[in-house]
């Protein structure tokens, strides 16, 4: 009851956030458009609905803070591997199980966990490291380690190349 009673507020605090949108004040405008993002993934449905009937200026205000809320929940909800200049990286297969002769195909997610724009440099060479026997482990991990191995590599990471 008290959970359902909190989720009514919050929603009844997004509707009132994003009537503020429209708001003649600027001041007004970008203190609702911070609380909004404030209050973040419960924001989205209210947000989205009244996209369907913004128009103009509100409706590009919605889509903005749409983006951004989403953006900053993949974010917080991305399990990677160690951040590497503002980079991580997770290696993901559609299955869990696969049996002899199963082709394994690897997905390869890069995400940028920081809050400021990353260079990115394609990685065209992979290291590999497994455990001796694989085939009989079911607790048996690997690991592959992404290097750039040419271009230049932004100042801020340190580090050599390859």
């Amino acid at each position: 009851m008290t959970l359902l009673l909190l989720a009514c507020l919050g929603l009844q605090d997004a509707d009132a956030l994003i009537r503020g949108l429209s708001s003649d004040d600027i001041e007004a405008r970008e203190s609702a458009a911070a609380e909004l993002i404030k209050l973040g993934a419960p924001a989205l449905a209210p947000m989205k609905r009244a996209l369907a009937a913004a128009e103009g200026e509100r409706k590009a205000r919605l889509q903005e803070l749409i983006v951004k809320i989403e953006r900053e929940e993949r974010r917080k909800g991305f399990k990677g591997g160690d951040e590497v200049c503002g980079l991580a990286g997770a290696l993901r297969s559609e299955k869990d199980e696969f049996r002899v002769g199963d082709a394994i195909t690897l997905k390869l997610e890069i995400m940028n966990i920081s809050r400021e724009a990353r260079a990115y440099v394609p990685a065209r060479y992979f290291d590999r490291e497994f455990p001796g026997d694989m085939s009989h482990n079911s607790g048996s991990y690997g690991k592959i380690v992404v290097k750039q191995t040419a271009g230049e590599r932004p100042k801020e990471c340190g580090g050599e190349i390859g």
